[in-house]
This record gives C-alpha cells, sequence and structure tokens, in this order.
C-alpha cells in the first residue's frame, strides 16, 4: 500500500485479444470484444482499487490468437488517434 499512496503510478502487465462476433439472427451486426487478461499486478490492481488510485496496464495485444483480421485490427487502433 506504501507505493500506492505515494506519487508513484504503478503498472500492470497484461495481454490482449481482439475478438470480433455476429449474432446469429443478424448477420450484419458486428460485436467487437477488447479483451485484457491480467498476467502480473494483481496485488497492485487491488491495493490501487482499495485506495482509489490509477494504475497503469501496459497491455500486449495478440495479433496470432486474435479472432480478428489485420484490418480490423488496424481499425481498432486508428479509433484511438
Amino acid at each position: 500500500m506504501k507505493r500506492i499512496d505515494s506519487n508513484e503510478t504503478p503498472t500492470a502487465l497484461g495481454n490482449s485479444f481482439l475478438d470480433i462476433k455476429r449474432p446469429l439472427h443478424d448477420k450484419k451486426e458486428e460485436v467487437w470484444i477488447y479483451s485484457h487478461f491480467l498476467l502480473d499486478g494483481h496485488h497492485k490492481m487491488f491495493a490501487a482499487a482499495k485506495a482509489k488510485k490509477a494504475i497503469g496496464l501496459l497491455a500486449f495485444l495478440s495479433l496470432d490468437e486474435s479472432f480478428a483480421s489485420k484490418e480490423q485490427i488496424d481499425t481498432l487502433f486508428r479509433a484511438f488517434i
């Protein structure tokens, strides 16, 4: 808790995946699911939540394991520019 209470902003590490689904009843509508899985830093995350402080997340997007094309992944990141 000491580091959370200081002026430092801790960082957790995660792995991300982009999955794009279509409901069976509507082939035109897409649902984009951008998921982050916490690999390291769960104690930091818990302490930050308890102290109501911000925490950083360094997440790597898995291109090979995502159920999305390269074009769809590019579209995702263009949304943040």
